[in-house]
């Protein structure tokens, strides 16, 4: 499957949670007809992927078992906090893992992420170790930053995770910024080397985090 396919998943997904409490087929029949009208899908291509995935073991229990760790690891968060383990504010994202899920499926570590406030699962599909997350829970200087950023502020170099953002929307200028950053680098023809700095070296051939 093409990075390209796992995008249409990601996004099919993400606005289904916009329709979430609609009935389960209209929720299916609403999110293909935005698809096509409002994001330039084809109906065959809908058709299409939506039977690549459906056909796919593998896929299947990849998604599902990102589903699992990501309620199982927001359910341990909740156990922490209610015992007193985890102090200050800590927003957790049970009931939406579909999101991580196919975030998990779709993207690829050199990809730039940005997500809000309810952060963990994201940047557990994202790739940074669940250890590190909940070390950072819990102030621990083995957490992925060392115990500062805390529930709303993971952080993670390596996975090009971009932290959260504590205001409502507020990652979204940061994302867009991103966007551009990734045009100016192909443009440019530059590209990041091991310790993520900037190198005179094109972006790869295959470079698709903007299509």
């Amino acid at each position: 499957m093409t990075h390209y396919q796992s995008q249409f998943f990601l996004l099919r997904n993400i606005l289904c949670i916009f329709v979430i409490t609609m009935p389960p087929y209209f929720c299916d029949l609403s999110i293909n007809i935005q698809l096509v009208d409002a994001f330039g899908y084809s109906q065959a291509e809908v058709d299409k992927y939506a039977g690549d995935v459906d056909n796919d073991k593998e896929a299947l229990m990849k998604i599902y078992k990102a589903l699992q760790l990501a309620r199982g690891f927001e359910n341990a968060c909740n156990q922490q906090y209610m015992q007193g383990k985890i102090r200050g504010f800590m927003h957790l994202d049970n009931g939406q893992e579909s999101i991580p899920a196919f975030v998990d499926y779709a993207i690829k570590n050199g990809d730039k992420k940005y997500s809000y406030y309810r952060e963990h699962t994201h940047a557990i599909a994202s790739g940074v170790p669940p250890g590190e997350i909940m070390a950072e829970l819990f102030m621990k200087e083995t957490g992925s930053c060392k115990g500062a950023g805390g529930s709303m502020h993971i952080f993670d170099k390596p996975t090009y995770f971009q932290g959260g953002w504590a205001l409502v929307s507020e990652q979204l200028p940061y994302a867009a910024g991103a966007a551009k950053s990734i045009l100016l680098d192909r443009e440019l023809a530059l590209s990041d080397d091991e310790s993520f700095e900037k190198q005179d070296v094109a972006p790869p051939a295959d470079d698709d985090r903007i299509s």
